[in-house]
């Protein structure tokens, strides 16, 4: 265990992020391990409660651990998590010195039994699920401009153009069929939410038709561009 800490803390110390999968299942498996052994020793009787234990307590530390670092202002990175696993092995080893010279205890007995720990947790998926579209639901939204297109009929095309930004924006709009510029938008302007469409004929036979919007601020760079294939169903 201790050697694992020593690891962790090597780790972070020479900057290496574990940026693989695996590697982060067994760094999280190795937490659930040690907080299974040290922190809930011989509380629980059954082996399949202390498993179950084990991982709630790494759930509930990663959880805590992240809002922590939400409030605190710092980002959710590969550097924080590892930093927070590592905190946690540190705990936990800790837990399992002063353990190691206190005398055996009791198993824990819930009043209740398995009805209460039922409640309890359906009333935590309840918690979660509520934070989880509260969240959502007040979540900043970047801005961004939509476009779009989509056939009309079998000889149009209809542009649509939403600003999403945070001001009144005036887009160039521009068409295109097989790589060849057909149509021109030059000042489409728009307010906060407002939406803009504009239709475009097609010829008899046609490979591509593609929409491409400019800024003035970037003339000669797409801020957004979309193509649309004429291909039959496979």
């Amino acid at each position: 265990m201790l050697g694992l800490m020593a690891t962790t803390l090597l780790v972070v110390g020479r900057g290496v992020p574990p940026v693989t999968a695996p590697a982060a299942l067994v760094l999280l498996a190795a937490v659930a391990a040690v907080l299974g052994l040290v922190a809930i020793p011989l509380h629980l009787r059954e082996r399949w409660e202390r498993v179950a234990a084990s991982l709630a307590l790494v759930a509930v530390a990663l959880i805590l651990g992240g809002l922590a670092l939400s409030v605190a202002g710092r980002p959710l990175d590969v550097w924080h998590w590892l930093a927070l696993l590592t905190l946690v092995l540190v705990l936990a080893g800790a837990s399992a010195l002063r353990e190691g010279r206190r005398p055996p205890r009791r198993p824990w007995r819930v009043p209740g039994g398995a009805w209460l720990l039922a409640a309890v947790a359906a009333g935590q998926v309840v918690l979660a699920a509520g934070i989880g579209v509260a969240g959502a639901l007040t979540a900043p939204q970047p801005p961004f401009t939509q476009l779009t297109l989509s056939r009309a009929a079998s000889s149009e095309v209809v542009i649509s153009l939403e600003n999403r930004e945070r001001s009144d924006e005036t887009y160039r709009v521009v068409a295109l069929i097989e790589g060849e510029e057909v149509a021109r938008w030059p000042a489409v302007t728009l307010a906060q939410g407002e939406r803009w469409t504009g239709r475009l004929s097609l010829p008899a036979s046609w490979q591509s038709v593609s929409a491409v919007v400019y800024r003035p601020s970037e003339a000669t760079t797409p801020y957004r561009q979309t193509i649309l294939w004429n291909r039959p169903l496979p």
